[in-house]
């Protein structure tokens, strides 16, 4: 594992696609990431479109989670002076025969969370489609490496460039990293 001078990196994505086709590119990339040894860990989340906030009872655990990141997204935003496009906008649902009425707090498709430690770094979140994540992604990879002494690589394409057991042995026995987790409403 990879140290940086303040702790171990984590990463977290957060995606409300509705396939894995969607965000498999996004995966990749940090599959990659972590095997260049630029992250420790890291774990993809699903959450909704939106998320309940009417009343404090959950309906599982996956949303004590969403809120708690959520909270936390935001609370970084004020510390930075700035704001998580996506986050924060509430509305009422369910009304009519739709069920009871209830609050909700819309949730960006995709979001990028990094830490260091436990302790939160940065937010990348993307209002429509992954464009500010992908680039996110590639910022992280971009550390450029020597090669052969004349030829600089990124980290990722040294990795990639390496044939599969060489990277394999590289990056170590793989366990189980990514943790995915579906909700659905």
């Amino acid at each position: 594992m990879t140290q940086t001078p303040e702790g171990e990196t984590r990463v977290e994505l957060w995606v409300n696609a509705p396939d894995d086709a969607e965000y498999e590119p996004l995966v990749a990339h940090l599959e990659r990431l972590e095997a260049a040894g630029e992250v420790d860990a890291y774990v993809v989340y699903h959450w909704g479109h939106e998320l309940d906030v009417s009343s404090d009872r959950l309906q599982c655990v996956e949303d004590q989670l969403a809120r708690e990141r959520v909270a936390a997204f935001k609370q970084w935003a004020t510390e930075n002076g700035c704001t998580v496009l996506g986050l924060g906008e509430r509305a009422t649902v369910g009304v009519g025969r739709m069920g009871p009425e209830v609050t909700v707090e819309q949730l960006p498709p995709v979001l990028l969370a990094e830490y260091v430690d436990d302790d939160l770094r940065r937010v990348t979140p993307c209002s429509a489609g992954d464009e500010h994540v992908s680039e996110r992604l590639a910022t992280l990879d971009s550390t450029e490496l020597p090669v052969d002494g004349r030829e600089t690589k990124t980290r990722a394409e040294v990795v990639e460039s390496a044939e599969p057991a060489t990277a394999e042995a590289e990056a170590g026995p793989q366990p189980s990293r990514r943790r995915l987790t579906r909700w659905r409403r």
